[in-house]
């Protein structure tokens, strides 16, 4: 009783993931937002900052409107071929229970950053360190995500994602390890008043900089994915639901 239960929950969360418009319009966004970022760090400063200004506004714009969007392409493309379904809502309750552990953590890390950079130099060094490795957890906790989402809805192809991701987030890991060999005491020894050394300022320019750059391999890589992925689900769903009647 509780597996046929189960079941029914799952094709109930799977109908909003059916024609695959999430992956393509959420997927699209991300790669978009990627190759932002990754031209940003290619750029010299001036042009930088104007295009860090256009990511920052796309980003926001995308936060209010994609949900929109995803809803009016369904209205004209999904729920003619299927008819109407009501999502289930979440409580604001559920919402918080969810989305918790995930504001929960990016707070801890930036206090425990800003913490450290405060503090003294070897945690400055440890601040350092959490530059390196950041974009890899992002990987992890995206993926981590979706596989969430896939148990939920019962669809491989988020299951696969959710593997992308991490598998993206270990290559990301071996590709800043090298970057592990900058980080020595002397960087960060002195007084956080006094002036940034030289030496300093160079190496956290280029762990910024691949940072960003990493951020934006995990944002092209799992969103193309994702993309193409919805293509994929889209054709297949319209290939199913091509003789039902327009409502």
């Amino acid at each position: 009783m509780k597996d046929t239960l189960t079941q029914v929950q799952q094709r109930a969360r799977a109908y909003w993931f059916a024609d695959g418009l999430n992956e393509i319009v959420g997927g699209t966004f991300a790669a978009l937002l990627g190759a932002l970022i990754l031209l940003q760090t290619s750029l010299q400063s001036a042009q930088a900052d104007i295009l860090s200004t256009v990511t920052n506004m796309l980003l926001l714009a995308g936060a209010v409107s994609i949900p929109l969007l995803l809803r009016w392409m369904k209205e004209r493309i999904t729920y003619p071929h299927s008819g109407y379904v009501a999502y289930p809502e979440l409580k604001p309750a559920e919402r918080l229970k969810r989305g918790a552990p995930a504001i929960l953590l990016a707070l801890v890390l930036a206090v425990l950053i800003a913490g450290s950079i405060l503090a003294s130099p070897i945690t400055r060094l440890w601040a350092m360190v959490c530059l390196v490795w950041m974009p890899s957890l992002m990987g992890v906790l995206v993926g981590a995500g979706i596989f969430r989402s896939a148990r939920e809805t019962g669809l491989t192809r988020q299951a696969w994602l959710g593997g992308l991701s991490i598998l993206t987030a270990l290559w990301l890991g071996w590709r800043s390890f090298p970057l592990m060999n900058l980080l020595t005491p002397a960087l960060t020894a002195g007084r956080i008043t006094e002036p940034m050394p030289m030496q300093t300022a160079a190496v956290m320019q280029t762990l910024m900089a691949a940072m960003y750059a990493n951020v934006a391999f995990l944002l092209i890589i799992v969103g193309g994915a994702a993309l193409i992925l919805g293509v994929v689900a889209h054709v297949r769903y319209l290939k199913e639901t091509h003789n039902v009647e327009p409502a």
